[in-house]
């Protein structure tokens, strides 16, 4: 009787099975474990396992750093946009006319109505409507008003700017130290100081009420001394705030006098640069965050 002879398997050496075969998954493993071997010093290779991998996961990373740069650009672009924006944009250093008792539009929301009653309540007393001066776009008019103590001038401003709704509160206080702190109840009415004396707070409210004890807490949390207005003077001298707010501005490259008589100014172009950085990353953080962070800016 012949003995059975058993051939030796050419991928591993190994009989399993028939002579000279493997099973179909043994063979296939071993043929993918001979497919590893590239390096001249026999080192193993997964290029099948990367290569199932790339082929599965190499349209979701495309599909993400797609998206990711589409961001990238949006936020850019809104960034130049503000930028160029404000270096082109006019402005004016009081835009305020003389005060009038009446409005020159009427306020259909009733919203000028409610907040300027409420101060009253509290022991403001009503100083007039100012109207804006900046054009036929603006038709916005600006209630002035101050407290007892006349350490908190408020102007309640109402009206439309080339058709958009404007309802705002401001309360200004002046420091000791030369610096401005005011709160208001929209994030539309911030205007970041780009040198950074005046500072402002966003408290999301429907109350006057609110929006002074808010002002109140942010002065004694800051160690705020105030300045009084002098009775009488009180838009006067906040005028004056204003015109010396500017001329420093201007004396440290942020802004330019675009007439002799120091009326209408432009943001330069590092002045623009500085405020579309801060307005973007404030504007954005008080935005997710209602207001709460940063407090002051």
């Amino acid at each position: 009787m012949m003995p059975t002879l058993e051939w030796a398997n050419k991928i591993t050496g190994a009989n399993a099975g028939e002579p000279g075969q493997l099973p179909v998954p043994a063979l296939w493993a071993a043929r993918i474990a001979q497919g590893r071997q590239f390096s001249a010093g026999g080192s193993m290779t997964p290029f099948v396992p990367i290569l199932i991998t790339l082929l599965v996961t190499g349209p979701i990373i495309m599909l993400v750093r797609y998206r990711m740069y589409i961001v990238i650009g949006i936020i850019a672009f809104l960034f130049v946009l503000q930028a160029v924006a404000a270096r082109l944009e006019k402005r004016m250093i009081w835009p305020y006319g003389s005060p009038e008792a009446q409005p020159q539009f009427p306020d259909s929301t009733g919203y000028s109505a409610r907040w300027i009653d409420d101060a009253l309540k509290v022991g403001f007393s009503f100083l007039g409507w100012s109207p804006d001066l900046k054009g036929p776009r603006y038709r916005v008019c600006y209630a002035f008003l101050v407290s007892q103590e006349r350490d908190c001038f408020v102007i309640v401003g109402v009206g439309t700017i080339l058709s958009m709704t404007l309802r705002g509160t401001w309360i200004y206080t002046r420091a000791t130290d030369g610096r401005v702190f005011y709160t208001t109840d929209n994030q539309a009415c911030v205007e970041i100081d780009v040198a950074r004396q005046w500072r402002s707070q966003l408290v999301r409210t429907g109350a006057f009420t609110e929006l002074l004890q808010g002002h109140r807490d942010l002065l004694q949390d800051s160690g705020v001394t105030p300045q009084p207005f002098t009775a009488g003077r009180e838009a006067q001298e906040f005028k004056s705030c204003r015109e010396e707010r500017y001329q420093s501005m201007s004396r440290n490259g942020l802004i330019a006098f675009t007439d002799g008589s120091a009326t209408y100014w432009r943001y330069t172009f590092w002045g623009a640069l500085k405020l579309a950085a801060l307005n973007y990353s404030i504007g954005l953080l008080r935005g997710v965050t209602h207001g709460r962070i940063p407090r002051t800016a």
